[in-house]
């Protein structure tokens, strides 16, 4: 079934068409994410890509840093009602590792900028339903241009992982009436 699989022909790979043809057999061996659930750092329902293991505050809340100037959460969406009215909302609760602008993208489409000056860092930004796949996996994307590596920034700092988002939660959900 994988070798004839049409929407995949062997002879037209790619690099891009490969990588979203794993995204999608892995998504296939996870639940669906379902409109208005919370992504949390430990979500079965997303594939995780370009971001280190979820860690814990001494309060016990979870988040995962982003590793490098790009990650992203890659899911497949449950059911027909992602596609009802034109809207919906994105909800991301985040911080950074200092004092910088991200980019968001939703299946390769900007949905908004934000600066990390505020703290902490809850942002929405709306969503056109005709950005929703249905039959390929969504990719909500975060582009850092300043991830940087506490080491080379903190004298001293023992941490050389290229930090840029520390997420926290999100959620996609339909706009409040």
């Amino acid at each position: 079934a994988y070798l004839f699989d049409w929407r995949y022909p062997q002879f037209l790979a790619s690099p891009a068409q490969l990588a979203e043809r794993w995204r999608w057999h892995q998504l296939g061996q996870r639940p669906p994410y379902s409109l208005g659930d919370l992504i949390l750092p430990d979500s079965p329902a997303v594939l995780f890509e370009s971001w280190y293991d979820p860690e814990t505050t001494d309060d016990g809340l979870a988040f995962r840093w982003s590793n490098g100037p790009s990650a992203r959460l890659v899911f497949r969406p449950a059911g027909s009602h992602w596609v009802n009215g034109d809207r919906l909302v994105l909800n991301l609760s985040l911080d950074t590792f200092r004092e910088q602008t991200v980019y968001v993208f939703f299946n390769q489409r900007k949905v908004g900028v934000f600066s990390s000056q505020a703290r902490p860092l809850e942002v929405s930004f709306g969503l056109p339903t005709r950005l929703v796949y249905r039959n390929r996996p969504n990719v909500i994307e975060f582009v850092i241009p300043g991830a940087v590596s506490p080491a080379e920034v903190v004298p001293g700092h023992g941490d050389s992982r290229v930090l840029g988002v520390l997420f926290r939660q999100a959620s996609i959900t339909t706009p409040a009436p």
